[in-house]
């Protein structure tokens, strides 16, 4: 081999390091390149709908096509809606998520509303705003576990939960009920807490039923789950009876006739019917012994 061959092998030797070298920081820079960081697209399908609570707003969306390389945050900017007319949008505010969700306050009157826009924001910067949603007023879920009880023999005593929803309004109770399975009547409307205590007014029957509802700006919500309350009365007790001489004459028609006087307590279980059932027996009697008469009705 002469010395220009040798030359000659050594310096391809060299290129071809050369052009590895070379290949190497090609790929280098463009690994580098694919991973920069770069505004991220727009989010997308924006919608907001009322939390469990007054005034709160339940925001959903969905991450923009184009992460930019990953996203630090979201933002949510809120504008009043006044008229239908979209006011000024204020300054975007940070979630500190990656979440596609958040919750906001809507303290505008009704019919008045609240209006949002979602950004995207990383290093690179923020995106562009997605398209604005406006929260939806709706009626209020069903107020739950209505309770209703008696422990004074006149009046009923009802108790329940607030609904798991308030359609983002604030709401009062109507109450309704029906004897014996017969038509509805309404109670009372307006109720701000979830009880009520009134005459029951279920006379004449043996059972007594209880429905409550929710009603905000937007309407009425479902009725609740029906509330029972029996009728029959529990037992009156300290029966005490007094005799009361009227004619005290030794001669005459009415010679000896007296009064007798009749006190006790009433029943706590049951609901009053405005009258009482009594009966008398004359000689020594019990429940099991003597001669009782009819029944003799007292109204009370």
């Amino acid at each position: 081999m002469t010395i220009s061959q040798k030359v000659l092998g050594r310096s391809m030797r060299r290129s071809a390091v050369f052009a590895t070298l070379i290949g190497i920081s090609a790929i280098f820079v463009l690994s580098n390149f694919a991973g920069a960081v770069t505004t991220p697209g727009t989010p997308t399908a924006l919608a907001a709908v009322p939390g469990p609570r007054l005034g709160e707003v339940r925001l959903t969306w969905s991450a923009p096509a184009d992460m930019g390389g990953g996203i630090t945050t979201y933002l949510v900017a809120t504008a009043p809606v006044v008229s239908g007319v979209t006011g000024s949008f204020a300054a975007a505010l940070p979630t500190n998520s990656t979440a596609l969700r958040a919750s906001k306050s809507c303290t505008a009157t009704y019919p008045d509303l609240c209006a949002y826009k979602v950004y995207a924001k990383n290093s690179a910067g923020t995106s562009a705003a997605s398209t604005e949603a406006r929260i939806v007023w709706t009626v209020p879920s069903a107020p739950r576990s209505v309770r209703p009880t008696s422990t004074d023999f006149s009046t009923v005593a009802l108790n329940w939960q607030a609904p798991s929803r308030s359609g983002g309004l604030a709401y009062t109770y109507s109450i309704e009920k029906r004897i014996d399975g017969g038509s509805w009547s309404g109670v009372t409307t307006g109720i701000t807490y979830p009880a009520y205590t009134a005459s029951a007014f279920c006379t004449g029957g043996t059972s007594c039923m209880y429905r409550v509802k929710a009603v905000n700006a937007i309407g009425a919500g479902p009725w609740s789950n029906n509330g029972a309350l029996r009728v029959t009365p529990g037992v009156p007790k300290n029966l005490a009876v007094g005799i009361t001489a009227t004619h005290p004459q030794t001669t005459g028609a009415s010679a000896g006739s007296s009064e007798t006087l009749l006190n006790w307590i009433a029943p706590t279980i049951g609901l009053v019917d405005n009258d009482y059932q009594i009966q008398t027996c004359i000689d020594l009697c019990s429940s099991t012994r003597g001669t009782w008469s009819a029944t003799a009705y007292v109204a009370i």
